[in-house]
């Protein structure tokens, strides 16, 4: 918990020093307060980071649901409120914060967790040996994701650019609703089958049959009806993007062998 929270907190003075060059980088004044504002999301988010990974690993996912479903309730509504009455893009930061706020409160309302004052040089280490490699591996897959567009930005015009960003997103939606909330119950599960690899491997193989059960014919069933839905979203310029997010379906069914295998290596001590 102090890890976390020590580490939003130099994120939060980065944010600081970086706002003002940021905003005259992009020639953006509007840019720097709200690099500041957001920057607190950071403290927010690390003041439930424990209670949510112990929730999950109790499964009580009956909180994490209720506490999403109040937080983009209680955004969505602060966000639309304010943006009709004239606040613009502040009203997208105000709509961030509530949200934060509201999972914040829910967690320390329903989930009896305190942090305690003690601090000690072995759990650091333990953490930081265990944690370091998926710090590392988030921050490489993330910079992956924003390089693939810059690497199609080098062969295509901005046009293009916005078609292949549209069909990502929305393949990567439909993997956040169908295969994300499999994965965020697999590592609690499977950890509690370390030292058992019979019942590990049987409840491990369970979780890869229901992750393709469902994921594949998702995919099969988005890439048939892209041409349809994607006019019928976004309108019809964005047709174009239909045929390539296609092409992402056609592989997209191999992610169900393998998405859940960090996971899985996690829960056995492998990060």
């Amino acid at each position: 918990f102090w890890c976390d929270v020590g580490l939003a907190v130099l994120l939060v003075l980065i944010a600081q020093a970086i706002a003002l060059p940021a905003a005259s980088l992009f020639d953006a004044p509007i840019l720097a307060p709200m690099i500041r504002v957001l920057s607190v999301l950071c403290v927010l988010q690390a003041l439930v980071t424990v209670q949510t990974a112990l929730c999950r690993r109790a499964l009580q996912m009956q909180l994490l649901a209720l506490r999403t479903l109040l937080s983009y309730a209680a955004g969505g509504v602060t966000g639309i409120t304010l943006a009709m009455h004239g606040w613009g893009v502040w009203a997208l930061v105000a709509a961030q914060v509530v949200q934060y706020v509201v999972i914040l409160v829910v967690m320390c309302w329903r989930f009896p967790w305190r942090p305690g004052s003690r601090v000690t040089a072995t759990a650091l280490r333990e953490l930081l040996h265990f944690a370091g490699h998926f710090m590392f591996a988030n921050r490489l897959k993330q910079s992956a994701d924003r390089i693939s567009q810059l690497v199609v930005g080098l062969f295509v015009d901005a046009t293009a650019v916005g078609y292949y960003a549209l069909a990502l997103r929305i393949l990567l939606t439909a993997i956040s609703l169908a295969i994300n909330p499999l994965e965020r119950v697999a590592l609690p599960v499977l950890s509690r089958f370390a030292g058992d690899p019979a019942e590990f491997r049987r409840t491990y193989r369970k979780m890869i049959l229901v992750a393709n059960s469902v994921w594949t014919p998702a995919a099969v069933a988005l890439a048939a009806g892209a041409p349809v839905l994607v006019p019928l979203l976004f309108g019809d310029k964005w047709l174009p993007a239909a045929p390539v997010l296609q092409a992402m379906c056609f592989t997209a069914p191999t992610l169900g062998l393998w998405f859940l295998s960090g996971v899985a290596l996690a829960a056995l001590g492998q990060p």
